[in-house]
């Protein structure tokens, strides 16, 4: 994840705001996200149709 990505994830969860990452590979950084309190959508790229239907 980028840093203005990470920080805006971080952003968000500290003004309570819920956050979904969508995320390529369900590694450490993902890992990150869901410590922080982030909702994580493992998908591969390109893969349209589950990313509307987590919508």
């Amino acid at each position: 994840m980028g840093g203005v990505s990470r920080t805006m994830v971080d952003i968000l969860l500290e003004q309570g705001h819920p956050v979904r990452a969508f995320v390529r590979q369900d590694d450490e950084r993902a890992h990150s996200l869901r410590q922080a309190g982030a909702e994580v959508c493992p998908h591969p790229a390109g893969e349209a149709e589950r990313l509307r239907q987590a919508g």
